[in-house]
């Protein structure tokens, strides 16, 4: 009985010092004092709990509210690569300033390529794997178009099943094969036309064509995938080099932001009759996937359409035709020009006698007021009906004339001509579009360079211009009135620099020049030897080469420094 009575009093005790939070300490009296000291003891480890929680909730509020490591990308300077297969490239790159990476952190950029069968990129280098094409990018908005080229040159093969090719303005009917390293390039029997085209070069035993398909189509890849009907076969038959097409419209594609046209190399066999090498390339034209603007005639009637123009000094019906007699020029250089006349050709399909009339009196009425602003210091701006009148507030010649001229692509074709010191540029194939649609500026608009069978040389006897000295804007008369202009030589300036930087001073063309004379070397003499070529391919593009050289080295310090002709950035007067 006492035994159950000692149990039952213990039991009690235990519970009731349970109830107080108190677990009584080894060899510590049960009985001790549990007065309000204790109770406060447990008040604060009560709010030690809720403090600690609360550091615990705020530690994970943190945790959330932190933002993830930032993905460094890459703003990607090149813009279009030309690549051989199995060729390798380090892109011109840097880590993106918002990413707050600095430049040689960038391991974690993430880079990705539109096509890894035909291109991949790692750690900022491009590898070519197949003939085709593909956008690469470091994760940024910035990206590279890659053009990749096969080693073996493809063979178009025309059929005009026993039609003869006799015109430049009229199509013969044909059939046409195309062969090629990649299986979905190729193509057997696909109905087309072919004629000749080109003007001095057409009198030659080796003929350029124009060949347009029955329904768009792609060749090889070019102008990333685009399908266009009508395309360009090049002879080169007056440049020994082979190289200078290429060349230049690789050029183009870099400093020209407006459309440029691809390029390949093909064999060319017409009706079973080895032809060469030739140059494929994109017709100049109004296209989606070109020129891109609503075309006047051939899709729309309205005055406020979309025109393009082409300067050819050899047509008998220009549409445009501007007299040097009334335009006396004098070069930034203080030399005396005057060209006899320029004339104009629209290169539109169905205008109306309305629209020729409309696009001519703005075409004119713009080279009249850049002209005004340059030699007289009067300045004018064109009314809703595109006639002049009086700019009485305007503030500058630049003003001026930037309201009538996109003046970037002005620079840019300037600077693309004077680097290739190209010949014709004052006579023929120079183009210029203008959209007067909703969607369009209604400025003029440099575009499409184009024809560079006479670049670096006379045309007269092929000795090679002085690589440093002004050539375009000593006979172009757009280049000579813009040259006058201090802003516009420093316009030229900045761009250069930019272009220069980016490119490493156009390193990857130059070596182009070098890889594709030692890749084709083989087609290119059996087109020497089936034409009866005056010189040895190889020596002449290493003169181009070279020539290109000193003049890229020599515009690095008339551009590149402001020295332009001793002159510099100050106006002549």
């Amino acid at each position: 009985m006492k035994k159950t009575v000692c149990f039952l009093l213990s039991l009690l005790l235990i519970l009731s010092l349970v109830s107080c939070n108190v677990t009584p300490g080894a060899g510590e009296d049960p009985t001790s004092d549990l007065g309000s000291e204790s109770f406060s003891g447990s008040e604060s480890v009560s709010e030690s709990v809720s403090e600690s929680a609360s550091v615990s909730e705020s530690e994970s509020d943190t945790e959330t509210e932190t933002e993830p490591d930032v993905i460094p990308t890459a703003v990607i300077a090149d813009s279009i690569l030309y690549l051989f297969v199995d060729d390798s490239y380090e892109l011109s790159y840097r880590v993106s300033e918002t990413d707050g990476v600095a430049d040689g952190e960038a391991s974690e950029i993430v880079w990705n390529s539109s096509d890894e069968s035909c291109v991949t990129v790692s750690n900022g280098t491009v590898q070519a794997h197949a003939q085709g094409y593909a956008i690469v990018s470091g994760g940024g908005e910035t990206s590279c178009i890659v053009r990749v080229i096969s080693k073996t040159m493809p063979t178009i093969t025309i059929d005009t099943q026993g039609a003869k090719i006799n015109s430049r303005e009229t199509y013969t009917p044909c059939l046409i094969d195309l062969e090629s390293d990649v299986d979905a390039q190729c193509f057997e029997k696909v109905g087309a036309g072919i004629r000749y085209r080109g003007n001095s070069t057409y009198n030659l035993s080796k003929k350029p064509y124009r060949i347009k398909f029955t329904s768009k189509r792609n060749l090889l890849g070019m102008n990333e995938g685009a399908e266009c009907k009508s395309w360009v076969l090049l002879a080169d038959r007056y440049d020994n080099s082979m190289i200078r097409n290429s060349t230049c419209l690789s050029f183009a594609s870099i400093i020209v932001k407006e459309y440029t046209s691809d390029w390949r190399y093909v064999r060319l066999v017409i009706n079973g009759k080895d032809q060469g090498v030739y140059l494929l390339a994109e017709q100049p034209q109004i296209q989606e996937n070109r020129v891109n603007i609503e075309e006047a005639g051939e899709e729309s009637t309205a005055l406020k359409s979309g025109y393009m123009i082409e300067l050819n000094s050899q047509s008998s019906d220009p549409i445009i035709s501007i007299s040097g007699s009334k335009h006396p020029m004098t070069t930034f250089q203080g030399k005396s020009f005057q060209k006899n006349r320029s004339n104009y050709d629209l290169k539109n399909n169905g205008l109306t006698e309305e629209q020729k009339t409309y696009i001519a009196k703005y075409f004119s009425n713009v080279f009249e007021i850049a002209y005004l602003a340059t030699f007289k210091n009067e300045f004018y701006k064109l009314d809703e009906n595109h006639d002049m009148v009086p700019w009485s507030d305007a503030a500058s010649s630049k003003e001026v004339i930037e309201a009538v001229v996109d003046m970037d692509s002005l620079v840019r074709m300037y600077i693309l001509t004077e680097l290739i010191a190209n010949h014709d540029a004052h006579q023929k194939s120079m183009y210029w579009h203008v959209d007067f649609t909703e969607n369009g500026s209604g400025k003029l608009i440099f575009s499409c360079p184009w024809d560079f069978d006479f670049t670096m040389y006379n045309f007269k006897d092929k000795a090679y211009y002085d690589p440093e000295d002004y050539m375009a804007c000593n006979r172009v008369p757009w280049f000579v009135m813009m040259m006058n202009h201090a802003w516009f030589r420093e316009m030229v300036q900045d761009y250069w620099n930019e272009i220069i930087e980016s490119t490493n001073h156009f390193e990857h063309v130059m070596s182009m020049i070098r890889e594709m004379t030692e890749i084709y070397g083989d087609d290119f003499i059996q087109d020497g030897v089936l034409w009866s070529r005056e010189d040895d391919q190889v020596e002449c593009a290493n003169t181009v080469y070279q020539w290109l050289q000193t003049r890229i080295a020599w515009l690095d310090i008339q551009f590149g420094e402001g020295v332009f002709g001793g002159i510099g950035l100050a106006d002549p007067s």
